[in-house]
């Protein structure tokens, strides 16, 4: 039988977090990076984004408003792509 950690290993996932500039996202993206993700980290709050993914080590950090169509486009694009988007 496989090993339980690398059946439910983060390694290497794709994860775009939004709200992440403060709070729950925040924490969210800190533990997703302790797990080696490849994260992107979103707010509508640019700047407290991007001193987030500097932290964690974010491919990409930056502003985002997922209610925004052109946005909801791109995170439709991401998850055919295999993101998960939280």
């Amino acid at each position: 039988m496989d090993d339980p950690a690398r059946l439910f290993s983060l390694t290497s996932q794709r994860v775009l977090v939004t709200g992440a500039g403060g709070g729950i996202g925040t924490a969210l993206a800190e533990a997703l990076a302790g797990f080696g993700t490849r994260l992107a980290v979103s707010d509508l709050d640019g700047g407290a984004a991007r001193a987030l993914g500097a932290d964690v080590g974010a491919e990409w950090s930056g502003a985002l408003d997922i209610t925004d169509e052109p946005t909801e486009r791109l995170g439709r694009g991401l998850h055919r792509m295999g993101a998960r988007i939280l």
